[in-house]
């Protein structure tokens, strides 16, 4: 989507700034849907036997929703490979 210059961001994201206050369920969905992500990835690290699972969850998911964040504005895609760096690094380190 990005390379066809498609990218408008997470689309949970911009739902919620543009629709929050119009309709409070539109929010309920928004937090629903980053909840079950994290709940998902922090399900997957413990499987794998990460230490600090919940920990590690988060900080993965702020550094892919800043990179999404991010990209919306600059659409500079040398961000990318940065980004699943410190993603990797943040899960990974002990």
């Amino acid at each position: 989507m990005f390379n066809r210059h498609a990218f408008h961001g997470c689309y949970f994201q911009l739902a919620y700034s543009e629709f929050n206050q119009i309709d409070p369920n539109i929010g309920q969905i928004c937090s629903g849907y980053k909840q079950k992500r994290l709940t998902m990835l922090d399900e997957l690290l413990q499987n794998e036997g990460i230490k600090d699972p919940t920990y590690k969850a988060k900080q993965a998911e702020l550094i892919f929703n800043g990179l999404l964040a991010t990209l919306q504005i600059t659409e500079d895609q040398s961000l990318i490979p940065i980004a699943k760096d410190m993603y990797l690094t943040a899960i990974l380190k002990s």
